[in-house]
């Protein structure tokens, strides 16, 4: 029988998985137990271990069941965030459920919304973006969206689909965006150069998106 490392078979699938899958790759226990013990990897909590260098933030969600979400995604796929929002965002898919960690006083908002949560995963960009509309101003929201344009992340389909989720006094914003706009300016100048009336720094969303995603804020103590 061939050897794997769990090591391996974890930095194949994401650097963060659960038992299931790594024993599915061919780990054995008694590999993980001493990968484990090692220091190779790390368990996350009963049934979930990641790589020793995974993120922090990632570990922290994993521990909740669920995968960073919000900006904190929207800036590791790559899209232009103009302000972070606060506290520890995760998502959980749409029927995922949210777990205690070990932290103290720990205070996550947890994102309920379409598609199935994979630990270590981070969500699809159509989902980090109604993500970013509920939790974040609409300027950051703009930036987001067109920056996701930009890089060719959205497809036609992905934009009707924000379309049926995002609250409807933000679909001006679907359309006022553009793939093609200069990519040397942000993009929230344009937005401001456009409608310097509509957009200050104290806006905030705090509207509910619309059905098919739901937000709750959880202290953890």
């Amino acid at each position: 029988m061939t050897f794997i490392s769990a090591a391996a078979a974890l930095a194949a699938v994401g650097h963060i998985a659960r038992t299931g899958e790594l024993r599915a790759r061919g780990v054995t226990t008694r590999e993980l137990a001493r990968a484990s013990n090692a220091g190779e990897i790390r368990r996350v909590r009963r049934g979930v271990y990641a790589g020793a260098r995974t993120d922090d933030g990632m570990l922290h969600a994993a521990e909740h069941g669920g995968s960073v979400s919000c900006t904190t995604a929207g800036r590791m796929l790559g899209l232009w965030i103009l302000q972070e929002a606060a506290g520890m965002h995760l998502w959980l898919g749409r029927e995922g459920n949210l777990r205690r960690c070990t932290r103290s006083r720990c205070a996550v908002r947890a994102h309920w919304d379409d598609g199935d949560g994979v630990l270590g995963r981070i969500p699809p960009v159509r989902n980090v973006l109604v993500q970013i509309a509920e939790c974040a101003g609409e300027e950051t929201f703009f930036a987001a969206l067109e920056s996701a344009l930009r890089q060719s992340l959205l497809h036609p389909s992905d934009l009707r689909w924000l379309a049926r989720r995002l609250p409807r006094d933000l679909h001006w914003l679907l359309a006022f965006a553009r793939a093609d706009a200069d990519s040397r300016s942000p993009p929230d100048g344009r937005l401001r150069a456009c409608c310097p009336w509509l957009i200050t720094g104290e806006t905030r969303m705090r509207r509910r998106v619309r059905s098919g995603h739901a937000v709750l804020r959880i202290r953890l103590r």
